[in-house]
């Protein structure tokens, strides 16, 4: 297949363009789209566990792509000892207590999206999903509610996020020279935080709508950190911003740049947003069109509430059958068809030989379908997953090894809890017939239509209400 057929096809509908590839070469092919470095595709689970158990100095980050918001200094665009430390930087907010403590914001957000849907309405939950899903990020990592001070920001990330699904704008990046690509879509700073003037040529391509709004985000943010930074601005304590804060000024490690900061903000701002709310849509579709599994799910809820006296986070966490559909979901219908790496020396895997610089790929279907792995792999079937720890190989929605998705922990959470209020204060009917499959939907694979359902019935809020989130700086909306 030429090479520009190659990036179009993956860049647009990169599953089945797996699948294809699968279907006429085998568990292992290689792909080589214009303007990216060759990459080696594993389907077979052994390999993939080999490309999962490799070292640090064997295999670094492939995600490229990322630059376009994110930049260079985000853990997911370093590697070896720098990739280390922006995890221990990160990875406490997300883990046991202090996740468990951003759980009340989780569901007041739910709460008010809730709120505002009306008994006969039908709404796609893809896209309220989106949109809850940013509201859940905004309020854990800045501490702020819902108030017109974060509002600017909040459209910029949205649109930045809905956009960054264009396969054209994809394919534009990938053959873009690293340095121009980042002279459009970010610009750069003087040392107190103001925009350099743009040279002659970057004027007229600045004008899309990503690229404003990539441009517009980072401003903001920056202007945020240099206000919480120098004293203007509070960082409520409780929030990640805050928390991430505290951990780098005690870190051992060299001192976090205000730049850094933004580019580890842009992260946790993108990177759990549209995966999210499309693993929302794809458990949404499953369950309610397996009816008998939304039941199940909305029983083990109703006990729970029962017990507890309210939706209680920890033990919502705790809810069995809510975590076996979850994972059940995640495994039938990944979200990402590969995890890439990029070799830094020659190695090999599974009798391959790849050379420094190539990138390998370990096809999350290969294990998450393989029928000796998961019989009847492509059937829902959560109980299949109640009291199941499954090989790393066999389920891997967040990648895997040293480089796993620093928020899984989180994203788990925030499903599980969206689900559970869902449950607990709504009646709803699916208005597809017909078993989700995927839809061509870019890098990231969404179910086909969406998740349209019909509200039959919406219930009061709980009496022991969550506590509500605050208000923070006006500086977020500038």
């Amino acid at each position: 297949m030429p090479s520009w057929l190659q990036l179009y096809h993956w860049l647009g509908d990169s599953r089945a363009f797996y699948a294809q590839q699968r279907a006429l070469h085998g568990d292992v092919f290689t792909i080589r789209p214009f303007g990216v470095v060759p990459s080696v595709v594993f389907a077979h689970p052994a390999a993939v566990r080999e490309i999962l158990q490799v070292t640090p100095g064997t295999f670094g980050h492939a995600n490229d792509l990322a630059q376009i918001s994110v930049g260079t200094d985000s853990v997911i665009l370093r590697n070896g000892d720098p990739h280390r430390l922006a995890r221990r930087r990160l990875m406490p907010s997300f883990l046991g207590a202090p996740l468990h403590a951003l759980g009340p914001r989780m569901l007041e957000a739910t709460d008010e999206a809730i709120d505002a849907l009306s008994p006969g309405e039908q709404v796609d939950f893809l896209w309220l999903g989106r949109r809850l899903t940013l509201h859940i990020i905004f309020r854990t990592l800045f501490g702020v509610g819902a108030s017109g001070r974060y509002d600017a920001l909040f459209r910029e990330v949205l649109t930045l996020a809905e956009g960054a699904q264009d396969p054209f704008a994809m394919m534009a990046a990938t053959v873009l020279p690293p340095g121009l690509l980042a002279a459009v879509t970010r610009g750069s700073h003087d040392g107190e935080g103001r925009r350099r003037r743009d040279p002659a040529w970057v004027v007229p391509l600045r004008s899309g709508s990503m690229v404003r709004a990539n441009r517009r985000v980072r401003d903001m943010l920056l202007a945020h950190v240099r206000d919480v930074r120098a004293g203007r601005v509070e960082a409520l304590p409780d929030s990640v911003f805050a928390q991430i804060l505290r951990r780098a000024d005690a870190s051992d490690g060299p001192a976090l740049g205000d730049d850094e900061l933004v580019s580890e903000l842009l992260t946790l701002l993108l990177a759990g947003h549209d995966t999210t709310a499309i693993a929302l849509s794809w458990a949404l579709r499953l369950l309610l069109h397996h009816e008998s599994t939304w039941a199940a799910l909305c029983n083990e809820v109703a006990r729970s509430v029962a017990e507890h006296g309210a939706l209680d986070v920890s033990a919502v966490d705790r809810l069995p059958y809510l975590d076996a559909a979850v994972r059940e979901s995640m495994r039938l219908q990944p979200i990402v068809p590969a995890i890439a790496r990029r070799a830094l020396v020659d190695t090999v895997i599974a009798g391959v030989r790849i050379p420094a610089g190539v990138m390998v790929q370990a096809l999350t279907t290969g294990g998450q379908h393989d029928e000796d792995l998961w019989p009847d792999a492509r059937a829902f079937r959560p109980e299949r997953m109640l009291d199941t720890s499954a090989r790393p190989e066999a389920l891997l929605p967040f990648g895997g090894g040293y480089r796993r998705c620093v928020g899984a922990a989180f994203a788990t959470l925030e499903l599980k809890l969206i689900l559970a209020r869902l449950a607990q204060r709504t009646e709803l009917r699916l208005l597809l017939s017909e078993a989700p499959v995927p839809g061509r939907s870019g890098i990231l694979a969404q179910p086909h239509g969406g998740a349209p359902v019909l509200v039959t019935a919406r219930h009061p809020r709980e009496t022991r209400s969550a506590r509500p989130a605050h208000s923070s700086s006006a500086s977020l909306a500038r």
